[in-house]
């Protein structure tokens, strides 16, 4: 595994609270790239994080493809998987939706 796409599973790993909100699985790696397929509540699909030249390219499902440094790596992927506008009030109608969880936001 090449030393930047190390790197980018340590960011990731860093950022767990944001990651997992992605609804992430299937995760696999390859000698320049890590890829996982998300349920968020922007984008629900595979993403692959590919390490190229000094930066990452970011492919979404082979739809949309984005260019970052490792520091806006997390925030990049976050923007376009999950955190939406009215993240908040998106959040509580998506608890609420949810059969088994107690409704505490009516």
């Amino acid at each position: 595994m090449d030393a930047k796409i190390r790197l980018a599973l340590i960011t990731l790993l860093n950022e767990k609270e944001k990651v997992v909100s992605w609804g992430i699985s299937n995760i696999s790696f390859g000698d320049d790239f890590v890829a996982f397929d998300v349920d968020g509540l922007i984008y629900k699909g595979n993403v692959m994080v590919k390490s190229v030249s000094s930066d990452y390219e970011i492919y979404f499902s082979a739809t949309k493809t984005l260019t970052c440094s490792l520091e806006d790596m997390v925030d990049i992927l976050d923007v376009n998987i999950e955190k939406t506008q009215n993240y908040r009030c998106d959040l509580e109608n998506w608890f609420a939706s949810l059969e088994w969880f107690p409704n505490f936001f009516k």
